[in-house]
């Protein structure tokens, strides 16, 4: 068996196995029997890999976006879930469209919450896709740091033209997140015929999630854009208040 291989696995299985999110290298190291300098190089590799990722805050490290896409693991989103969905189904009555909350694991979105209209003519969206090809993705994407962005691109690469047409390199793609950054709000009408509008939640830890309202195009107006912005804006206050709270 390859040692190095095994220390890696065994850091991974000690942080999956503790119950706050973030341990310092110290009880790392220790929680695996190894040397703190040696378990410090591995760390580094691991975080370089996104397997593992570093918290400023806490000066800890915990379990990276690319072990959870693998994982399929969704389970740590339950609580946010939970606060959040309340304040969605009240958004969806109140602008008689659908709504969801996503975050980003790897290169997808993912709909940790979705609640649909009761309308005869009502969308479906798939629970998992490209982040570059959704309103919420883009909004997501756009909240990273240009160091998170470089290591995105870097891993998944660039977005195909069937993903995002506009964009045709790499300085093209920054330009137009930073002008979703700058907006605060992303909007994308799909070839389908769909609009989607997003916005984002900062949550606890830096947390980022995404907040989107998803309607056929041809019920797209001013006056409805207007409506779903502002009750966006207002839930979304709402949800924040209750992630802070868990």
């Amino acid at each position: 068996m390859i040692q190095v291989i095994e220390r890696a696995f065994n850091i991974l299985e000690f942080l999956a196995s503790q119950e706050e999110k973030y341990c310092s290298l110290t009880k790392i190291s220790a929680g695996v029997n190894l040397h703190k300098a040696t378990c410090s190089n591995i760390i580094k590799t691991m975080v370089k890999r996104n397997y593992i990722e570093k918290s400023e805050n806490h000066k800890g490290y915990g379990l990276g976006f690319m072990f959870r896409t693998l994982s399929g693991d969704n389970d740590d989103m339950l609580p946010y879930t939970l606060k959040a969905a309340g304040a969605l189904k009240e958004l969806r009555d109140n602008i008689q469209e659908g709504c969801l909350l996503a975050i980003s694991r790897g290169k997808m979105r993912i709909n940790i919450y979705k609640t649909n209209t009761s309308k005869e003519l009502r969308i479906v969206i798939k629970d998992k896709k490209s982040v570059y090809q959704t309103a919420s993705g883009r909004m997501l994407l756009s909240c990273l740091s240009k160091t998170q962005l470089k290591k995105f691109i870097e891993e998944f690469g660039l977005p195909t033209k069937e993903e995002w047409s506009e964009v045709k390199d790499e300085k093209s793609l920054l330009l137009n997140l930073e002008k979703i950054s700058n907006d605060g709000f992303s909007i994308r009408e799909s070839p389908e015929g769909i609009i989607g509008y997003a916005i984002p939640i900062i949550g606890p830890e830096n947390l980022v999630f995404s907040l989107a309202v998803f309607l056929p195009s041809i019920r797209w107006n001013d006056e409805t854009e207007k409506k779903i912005r502002e009750e966006a804006k207002t839930t979304a206050d709402i949800i924040k208040t209750a992630f802070f709270q868990i």
